[in-house]
This record gives C-alpha cells, sequence and structure tokens, in this order.
C-alpha cells in the first residue's frame, strides 16, 4: 500500500503589527468627558514601548510588552486627546491614535411668555 503525504507550503508571516483604541470617542454634555478606554497593540521586532498621552498633563506609560490584548486607561479632557505609542529603546513612533471629544448640546425646551401677543 501507497502511502502519500502532501504537505502544504505555508509561509510563517509575523502576526500583523497594530495599534487599536476602543472606544475611540466621547460624547460630553458639560466641557469635560470622562472615558475609561482599551487599548490593544502588536509590534514584531520590538521588546519595550511607552505610551504617551497628550492631554493636561502629558502622561507617559513605558517598561510595557510589545503585544497587549487590553490595556484600560481612565481619561479626563475637554479636547481630543493623543495617544502615542513609541519603541521604549530608540524612542521611534511607531503608531499614533486620537479620540475624539465631542460636546453635545443639552436641548432645553423654549419657554413661553404668558403675556405674549402671539
Amino acid at each position: 500500500m501507497l502511502l502519500l503525504l502532501s504537505s502544504k507550503s505555508v509561509n510563517a508571516q509575523p502576526p500583523k503589527q497594530f495599534f487599536e483604541i476602543s472606544p475611540n470617542l466621547c460624547l460630553s454634555e458639560d466641557n469635560q468627558c470622562r472615558l475609561t478606554t482599551n487599548l490593544s497593540w502588536h509590534f514584531n521586532d520590538i521588546f519595550q514601548v511607552c505610551i504617551k498621552v497628550y492631554g493636561h498633563p502629558v502622561r507617559t506609560y513605558c517598561d510595557l510588552p510589545a503585544s497587549m490584548e487590553k490595556y484600560s486607561l481612565e481619561l479626563l479632557s475637554h479636547e481630543d486627546i493623543r495617544i502615542d505609542i513609541t519603541d521604549r529603546e530608540q524612542s521611534r513612533l511607531l503608531a499614533t491614535q486620537r479620540i475624539l471629544i465631542l460636546h453635545v448640546n443639552e436641548r432645553k425646551p423654549r419657554r413661553r411668555i404668558s403675556w405674549s401677543i402671539f
């Protein structure tokens, strides 16, 4: 009996590099937006990364692994927030994301004036 073995040529490609933020929008009825956001990333050939959050004040988190499924941040801001991720060793910018702050005006009912003619 003849046994045939077939082998597929599989190109071992490294996983795709990415940097994602979810959610990346915040609706605010007042001047401040409070948001808990989750960051996920993966970078090939890098051992540690730093995250820089451009807000008031600017915050930096370093010595993080090159792959992370869920990293939570508590944010409070009245303007858009930029988040950069850099290589810890060379301080090279790897990716950037932005969280948009959308200001929503609360609709107030219009008061009728009792003495109005119309």
